[in-house]
């Protein structure tokens, strides 16, 4: 199960969503197997439900997420909770729910506050889908405000992760709102760069040509 996930995180990372997919559902058929209950493993199931997202299979997604929230709370797992919570409110605002996106987050926000110090990636994650939902919403002040905040002044040695070269590229659709065209153009530039990072040479990578098409 281990080795089928964390397979899978690094073909995600590749930019191979379908083969992050694919190895993924080996784990949850091995975890089955050995589940008293025969559930698959619900953390692997809110990184399912995020790919399952990129490829616009929201009813599947959804019903990962919804089952990983039932197991977080079961099991008392508070990272996973908000994780699945913040992956609901994604795919409402993917669907065009944002009144209904908007309420999950307020329940996230409440939920980080009572369970999360200060300094937490849990509070990065959720500025991250406040800003997504502000940019869907039109308030690109307000988007490029939360970006700023989790990706700070200097972006390209901040981000890590092949998603922070999305956030890179919605950063520059707020500013691109705004009538920010240079600034806009520079962070697309950085996401594209950024996507490059996490691409094998000659593999075709999904970060990649979300980024250069943002660019």
């Amino acid at each position: 199960i281990v080795v089928y996930g964390n397979w899978a995180h690094v073909r995600s990372d590749l930019g191979d969503i379908i083969g992050a997919l694919r190895l993924t559902e080996s784990a949850f058929d091995v975890g089955r197997a050995v589940r008293p209950d025969g559930r698959p493993d619900h953390v692997m199931a809110v990184g399912y439900g995020l790919r399952l997202i990129s490829l616009n299979r929201l009813d599947e997604a959804q019903t990962q997420f919804e089952r990983a929230l039932e197991a977080a709370r079961a099991e008392g797992d508070v990272d996973m909770q908000i994780l699945s919570l913040l992956g609901i409110a994604n795919l409402q605002r993917e669907r065009g729910e944002l009144a209904a996106a908007e309420t999950k987050l307020e329940t996230a926000a409440r939920f980080v506050d009572g369970h999360f110090p200060a300094v937490h990636p849990a509070r990065t994650a959720l500025r991250t889908e406040q800003g997504r939902l502000h940019l869907a919403q039109g308030a690109y002040a307000a988007a490029s405000a939360k970006f700023s905040q989790t990706l700070g002044d200097k972006p390209m040695e901040r981000a890590r992760t092949p998603y922070q070269a999305l956030e890179l590229a919605a950063w520059a659709q707020a500013e691109l709102g705004l009538g920010h065209h240079e600034r806009a153009a520079s962070l697309a530039a950085d996401a594209s760069t950024v996507a490059a990072r996490f691409a094998l040479p000659g593999e075709p990578s999904y970060w990649v040509g979300r980024a250069l098409l943002e660019q």
